[in-house]
Order: structure tokens, then sequence, then C-alpha cells
């Protein structure tokens, strides 16, 4: 579909009052350091709002060293691979976050692991109906609005 439903349930996600129970702040020690990552992925999100308000020129220098940030932390919480079950359990919904970049990455470039991720997805999705996900901090409709851009 083009309608831009990600995007629009993203724009949405300070309308809600958020969960503390999903928040993950105190998870630094973790796999992976979750807020930080969740800090990248807002940057990154901000970033490609940016450059789709003001133009790309120059943005794709900038862009490759945000993502560099997101991949540095995802490639940590994927590999090795108990890592995986660590991560989900350290922090649900900063991993379902995981999965959302992934599944993005994976429909850019290695298509053949794409529906591993959209399966972690649906099974999220199964116990988190999208109005929980909206009280969570993690921008998980955003990363979904670049998923959908594909």
């Amino acid at each position: 579909s083009r309608w831009p439903t990600y995007a629009a349930l993203h724009e949405l996600a300070g309308v809600f009052a958020k969960l503390p129970e999903f928040d993950c702040s105190t998870k630094a020690q973790g796999v992976i350091d979750w807020p930080l990552f969740r800090d990248a992925v807002v940057d990154w999100l901000e970033f490609r709002a940016s450059v789709a308000a003001r133009g790309a020129e120059h943005a794709e220098a900038e862009e490759q060293m945000i993502k560099g940030e997101v991949a540095t932390q995802l490639h940590t919480t994927l590999y090795p691979k108990e890592n995986m079950v660590t991560s989900q359990e350290e922090c649900a919904s900063g991993f379902f976050l995981v999965c959302a970049v992934e599944a993005y990455m994976a429909a850019r470039k290695r298509t053949q692991h794409l529906h591993h991720w959209l399966k972690a997805m649906d099974t999220f999705f199964e116990g988190y109906p999208f109005w929980v996900v909206q009280q969570m901090r993690w921008p998980v409709f955003g990363a979904l609005g670049f998923f959908g851009d594909v």
C-alpha cells in the first residue's frame, strides 16, 4: 500500500502516555546499551525527515555515519545467536525495533532474510496491539515507515 500508515502512527506516538515497563532505560549494561540504540534510531529517523524537508544535498555521507551507529548496535544484538534470545529477554520492545530495522535492511539488500524478520514482527504484534506499541518509547512505527517506503 502507498498509504503512509506507519508514518502516521509514528507522528501520533506523542499523543499517547508512555508505559514505563517498556522503557528499558535502565538496560544500558545489557547485550547493547538499549537507550543508546533507541537514540541512534531516533537520530536516523529525524535525519531522514530533515532530508525530506530540505533536500538531499550532502545527505548520503551523514546518513552513512548515523546508520553506522545503528548497524554496530544491530550486529552486537544479533551475533552470536545467543544474544538474540538474551536481547528479547532484556528489552522486548527494543528487540522489536531491531526486527523493524532489520526488515527494512533485508528488504533493501538481503531479501532472503526478509521473511524471518516479518515473522518476528507478526509474532510481536500478536502480543502487543498497535495502541500498546504507540505507548512504548521505541520508534517502531517510524522504522516500519522506512520499510513501507521500500
